[in-house]
């Protein structure tokens, strides 16, 4: 991560000339290069390991950040700013969201959410009914095709409602479909785990 005064130096004295001069073009083509290029892993890609380090910094109420909008074409930079409420589009929530007292997401390990991932998909039954909900049998069925639901995994519900992201009128339906599920999975599984859904939340 740059300090803001470094950023703000380099954005101040570097024109594209300097960059080049500097190394800077060859750094930045060598860093944008995979992001811009890199081939996506492929669906159920296997991959091992035995540790995971959390790299971040809790955000609190002061920290140091940019405070100023600028254009690439005027600052050589662009920094956006953005205000959204933390249940908006993909998220996550911690057990707080419906407890008093339980865990909010900055309290949750990182290692715990690196996990298997089971999808249940309830699609069908949910297109014709949207009070559809992931039902111990549903769990059954998933565990007699593939086996147990591995040890720590994330329960993830496909209901194909994201077809409907852009629907401005099932508001409703949407919100009676997340309630359920957020309510009811946890008596289809044997022990608690995390769980997923593609409604709102």
């Amino acid at each position: 991560m740059c300090p803001p005064g470094c950023l703000h130096n380099i954005c101040e004295k570097a024109t594209r000339r300097g960059l080049l001069k500097a190394g800077f073009g060859v750094s930045v083509a060598a860093f944008s290069a995979p992001l811009f290029t890199g081939t996506p892993a492929k669906a159920g890609e296997t991959r091992s390991f035995t540790d995971v380090v959390d790299l971040t910094h809790p955000l609190y109420e002061g920290f140091p950040t940019f405070d100023a909008f600028l254009t690439y074409a005027k600052d050589k930079l662009n920094i956006n700013r953005w205000m959204v409420i933390e249940h908006t589009g993909t998220h996550m929530d911690g057990p707080l969201h419906f407890s008093a007292d339980g865990h909010s997401v900055d309290m949750l390990p990182i290692a715990d959410l690196v996990v298997p991932l089971t999808i249940i998909d309830i699609s069908q039954r949910a297109q014709d009914n949207p009070d559809s909900a992931v039902t111990p049998d549903d769990v059954k069925a998933w565990e007699a095709k593939n086996g147990p639901l591995p040890d720590g995994c994330c329960v993830a519900m496909n209901s194909g409602w994201g077809k409907l992201l852009e629907e401005l009128y099932c508001g409703s339906r949407s919100a009676a479909l997340s309630k359920i599920c957020h309510n009811t999975p946890h008596a289809a599984c044997s022990e608690p785990r995390k769980l997923s859904t593609s409604t709102l939340s």
